[in-house]
């Protein structure tokens, strides 16, 4: 669909200028042919009259043989750096391009002191238009055109170009890693629920019953379904590869850790978190708080000996990543710079009992903003279950509680 403009006072003024102009010039032309040279002043006339109607006429021409790349010098950023957004605009088309609007992406995450750039392009004529962007925020978020005006010679009206998803770059923000202790009001209650819950061990034999492989050795490759509690980390880093224990000895315990980003817009607006800061900030914030807390919980439960199934809310569904050393948590923090929260009703989050069956050791959820049917989904789930569901809610904490 395309955008309805309200014209503003400068564009109102040029639209006059322009027409008295054009008044001025018919003026001038027809004292030219009433008084000179009949025939040609006649001819020039009629020509700047029928003009206009040309010009408007050609809009329909203009812009559809523009090509638009969007560049930026960095992908991934940390808080505080900086980066050159380069937009190339090249006019494939014989007609010129009197008028191009460029409209830029708005978000909290990173920012920019101008939004709107005004250029023209000669036939054949290429143009490049860098911006300076500083990251403000963790989070992903995109950079680049977000609508896109071309002008008529007489300025007389315009046409909105259609803009591709290429026409937008995705660039991250590397989230830091919230420092926290043992009586942390987030992380307490966490380690309490793994301290009662622990880790359910196997017998030998229904542990080789259930691995397979030939007796006498004491390992095995990972293969995806194998509980974490079963990886021998030692052997795994020194041969940078995941290996299983086929004996009944628990080489670490388990949690499986899932980072949500559906949010809801309204309750954000109407609460009263982040209350000085715009509907861009308070989403950033938001965004930029759930994915640190995510990671100090995870280094947090890493410290203490704890391999973490990580699984990170996507458009297309969960992606899970598995946390087993130090060296695993730049992996997250990369994955975690390109989320971006999404705006999902209440009604169109799920998360499937499949998944939660899959998951090992205990389960945690955290939220940005939870919602009443997001926490009976949870208590379903958990009923399902028959063990434990711990809720991390981001909203709940900013205002001083802990769900």
């Amino acid at each position: 669909m395309k955008e309805k403009r309200k014209k503003g006072p400068n564009e109102k003024l040029q639209k006059i200028r322009t027409g008295i102009s054009f008044l001025s010039a018919c003026g001038i032309i027809l004292i030219f042919a009433l008084f000179c040279s009949g025939r040609v002043g006649w001819f020039y006339l009629l020509a700047i009259l029928l003009a206009p109607a040309f010009s408007v006429l050609s809009l329909h021409f203009l812009g559809k043989d523009l090509d638009i790349e969007v560049t930026p010098t960095e992908a991934l950023c940390g808080k505080g750096d900086r980066f050159l957004l380069t937009i190339h605009l090249k006019n494939k088309s014989f007609l010129p391009i009197p008028g191009i609007q460029l409209q830029l992406v708005e978000n909290g995450h990173l920012k920019t002191e101008r939004k709107t750039f005004w250029i023209s392009l000669f036939s054949k004529e290429e143009r490049n238009i860098q911006i300076p962007y500083s990251c403000e925020y963790s989070g992903g978020s995109y950079a680049g055109i977000e609508s896109l005006w071309v002008q008529d010679f007489f300025g007389i009206t315009k046409k909105q170009i259609s803009i591709l998803h290429s026409n937008k770059a995705l660039v991250g923000v590397l989230p830091s890693i919230l420092e926290m202790t043992d009586n942390h009001p987030v992380l307490s209650p966490l380690l309490e629920h793994t301290f009662l819950q622990g880790d359910q061990e196997e017998p030998i034999e229904e542990a080789s019953r259930v691995f397979g492989g030939t007796p006498g050795y004491e390992y095995r490759e990972y293969v995806p379904g194998d509980p974490l509690k079963r990886i021998h980390s030692k052997l795994s880093a020194k041969k940078d590869q995941l290996f299983v224990r086929l004996d009944d000895k628990l080489t670490v315990s388990t949690m499986s850790f899932f980072c949500t980003t559906g949010f809801s817009a309204w309750e954000l607006e109407s609460s009263e978190l982040f209350p000085f800061a715009s509907s861009l900030e308070k989403k950033a914030l938001l965004c930029q708080n759930a994915l640190e807390l995510s990671m100090g919980i995870v280094f947090a439960f890493l410290k203490r000996e704890y391999a973490v199934e990580f699984y990170l809310e996507k458009e297309d569904g969960w992606k899970k990543l598995l946390i087993l050393k130090e060296e695993d948590l730049v992996s997250l923090s990369r994955e975690l710079a390109f989320a971006i929260l999404r705006e999902v009703k209440p009604s169109e989050w799920s998360v499937s009992e499949e998944l939660i069956q899959q998951a090992d050791g205990h389960k945690v959820f955290l939220f940005p903003n939870m919602t009443m049917l997001q926490r009976k989904q949870i208590e379903q789930l958990e009923s399902a279950s028959a063990e434990p569901i711990s809720v991390v809610d981001v909203s709940e904490i900013e205002r001083g509680k802990v769900v």
